[in-house]
């Protein structure tokens, strides 16, 4: 079984970096599996894509499993990859994280390391290698501090109407993004008055809830100062369905960072902000994680290491938007 005791339970003090795992040369052969929540889209389909071009640099086998959102799916899937007595999980959690505790047990005592990507498993839940994910309350605080120096200084107050774009309530990644996004109000105004006005959520992370919820806040609301999209695809869609209409008074801004809403950025339209996440990054050190782990016996100073945002607005959208990106 896999002893994780000295391994901090907290969070990394800092951002883990691509060189934080040195793997070295892998002698023996190995087969990895990899099991995602979905790979409905670019950006979560990068994630696995980079896991598995990494291991495959070092002749590994892996095997990858869509649990296409379904908590019983990926159950199954781990269960399988356990009866095949892989080397390695790295795993993407649906939610919630909680149901996959005892199926992870069962790893541990295999003797198998999990490393779990992009969603954090249960902050109370410690027998797993690490963690390598996204800081969500930066990525919001980034949004937010935008937005409120837009406002002071296109009106020269920090005051607007806000109508915020989600996906499944009681997400933590999503609850993160949005305390971030009014502690990012707040760190420039702190006596701000915006005014949320409308929260919908779509129960679906596509371009297509994104127009759909956008159509609902703008026949609700005449004017809008703010729009914010937990994930970038709902701003994608909000910016068709408010040029469908001819709504271009908000200024857009939303969190994940696919090449598809930098192009809005670049083109000129209402979104003027994206906070990047790094699927690519996550991938690739969550593979040398495990593989540092396995080839070497290294483990992490700490349980949980996040990776740094990438900020794309119109002052920089030169500099990060890349029409080949994987994403």
């Amino acid at each position: 079984m896999e002893n994780y005791s000295k391994i901090k339970s907290g969070v990394d003090t800092g951002y883990v970096d691509y060189d934080a795992f040195k793997v070295g040369e892998v002698k023996s052969s190995l087969n990895i599996g990899v099991v995602v929540y979905t790979m409905g889209s670019a950006y979560f389909k990068a994630l696995p894509d980079a896991a598995k071009n990494e291991l495959e640099l070092y002749g590994i086998e892996v095997l990858v499993a869509d649990s296409q959102n379904d908590i019983s799916r990926q159950v199954s899937q781990i269960e399988n990859f356990i009866s095949q007595k892989v080397d390695g999980i790295i795993v993407n959690a649906v939610d919630p994280p909680s149901s996959i505790n005892i199926v992870l047990d069962k790893a541990a005592k295999a003797g198998i390391p999990v490393v779990a990507v992009d969603s954090r498993l249960d902050s109370n839940y410690n027998n797993y290698l690490g963690m390598v994910g996204s800081d969500n309350e930066s990525l919001g605080f980034a949004v937010g501090e935008y937005m409120a120096n837009y406002l002071k200084t296109t009106k020269g107050v920090v005051e607007g109407t806000l109508a915020v774009l989600d996906g499944v309530e009681g997400n933590a990644a999503a609850l993160g993004r949005y305390n971030g996004l009014w502690k990012g109000f707040e760190s420039v105004d702190p006596n701000h008055k915006i005014k949320e006005v409308s929260h919908l959520y779509s129960g679906a992370w596509t371009e297509e809830a994104g127009i759909q919820m956008a159509e609902n806040m703008m026949v609700a609301n005449k004017h809008l100062d703010l729009i914010f999209g937990i994930s970038d695809p709902f701003v994608v869609g909000a910016n068709s369905a408010a040029k469908r209409v001819g709504r271009s008074e908000m200024l857009m801004g939303a969190v994940d960072g696919a090449k598809s809403a930098l192009k809005l950025i670049n083109d000129g339209t209402p979104i003027k902000i994206i906070a990047g996440q790094d699927p690519v990054g996550m991938g690739v050190i969550g593979a040398r994680l495990l593989l540092d782990y396995i080839n070497n016996g290294t483990l992490p100073e700490y349980r949980v290491m996040k990776i740094a945002p990438k900020i794309s607005s119109v002052e920089n959208i030169s500099e990060t938007y890349d029409a080949n990106a994987p994403f």
